[in-house]
C-alpha cells in the first residue's frame, strides 16, 4: 500500500508559485541574462536564496506610532 502524501507544511521540497505581469517579463529576462541564469526559475531561486542569506525575507516590519 502506498503512503499518503504529506501536507504542504510538512514536505521538505517546498513548491513556490510566482506570478508576474507580462510587462515585467522583459525586465526579468534582462536581469537573468546579467546574472548568467539560463532560465527565469533559476534567477528567481537565486533571488530567494540571496534574500534568505541576507535575512531580508518575510513581511516587512511596520513601525508603530
Amino acid at each position: 500500500m502506498a503512503k499518503p502524501k504529506l501536507p504542504d507544511e510538512l514536505r521538505k521540497d517546498k513548491v513556490l508559485q510566482v506570478r508576474f505581469l507580462e510587462s515585467e517579463m522583459p525586465y526579468l529576462v534582462q536581469q537573468a541574462k546579467k546574472r548568467n541564469c539560463r532560465t527565469l526559475s533559476q534567477y528567481i531561486r537565486l533571488l530567494i536564496s540571496e534574500d534568505i542569506k541576507n535575512g531580508t525575507y518575510g513581511m516587512p516590519r511596520v513601525q508603530r506610532q
